[in-house]
C-alpha cells in the first residue's frame, strides 16, 4: 500500500526550487517559485515522485507514479521555472501512462536526451501479474508518447521470467540513445 507523504513531495519541490535559475540565495527557498519556493500538488490520487530534472531553459520535469485510475500509472509532469504547470506539455502539463489497463507501474529513474525526449524506466506487473518486469517509456519533448520507440512509446522486458526484474537507472549515451 502506498502512502501519500507531503513532506517527501515538499522536500523534492524545495530541492527543485533551489536548483532553478531564479533569484533566491543558494540553499534558500525561492519565493519566485510558486510564491513560496515549494509545490505540493495532488493529482487526484496518491503520488510518489521519484525522479526530477531541470532543463536548460529552467523548466522542471518530474516523474513518478499516481494511483488516480485505481492502479499505479506512470506520471510525468513539467513545470515552468516559476512553478506553474507548463500547459504546452501534454496539453495540461501532466502525462499519465499505463502499460495495461490493470497493471501497476513503479517509476525508478528518468533521463533527458539531448533532443529533449524523456526516458522513464521502472518495473511493472503488466505481463505476468506475478513477477515484476522492467519497462521503459519515451516521451517526445512535448509530452506525447514517442511512437518510434518500442511499441507506441512503451517497452517491457522480462529477462528472467521466474524472478522480479527491475530497472533502477537509465543513462543517455553520447550518441543520444538510451
Amino acid at each position: 500500500m502506498k502512502h501519500h507523504i507531503p513532506f517527501r513531495l515538499s522536500a523534492l519541490a524545495a530541492f527543485v526550487a533551489s536548483a532553478s535559475p531564479l533569484s533566491a540565495a543558494p540553499g534558500s527557498l525561492d519565493p519566485g517559485f510558486n510564491g513560496t519556493g515549494v509545490i505540493i500538488r495532488d493529482f487526484t490520487g496518491s503520488e510518489d515522485l521519484r525522479a526530477v530534472a531541470v532543463l536548460p531553459d529552467g523548466k522542471i520535469i518530474a516523474a513518478g507514479t499516481t494511483d488516480a485510475s485505481g492502479h499505479d500509472d506512470i506520471l510525468v509532469v513539467r513545470y515552468n521555472p516559476n512553478g506553474t504547470l507548463d500547459t504546452s506539455f501534454s496539453t495540461d502539463g501532466i502525462e499519465i501512462i499505463n502499460l495495461l489497463n490493470t497493471s501497476n507501474e513503479t517509476v525508478k529513474a528518468m533521463a533527458i536526451q539531448p533532443d529533449g525526449k524523456i526516458v522513464v524506466v521502472g518495473h511493472t506487473d503488466a505481463n505476468t501479474g506475478v513477477n515484476l518486469d522492467m519497462f521503459a517509456v519515451r516521451l517526445n519533448a512535448n509530452g506525447g508518447l514517442d511512437t518510434t520507440f518500442g511499441f507506441s512509446g512503451k517497452y517491457t522486458i522480462n529477462p528472467t521470467p521466474s524472478a522480479d526484474d527491475e530497472a533502477s537507472g537509465v543513462a543517455i549515451l553520447p550518441d543520444g540513445k538510451s
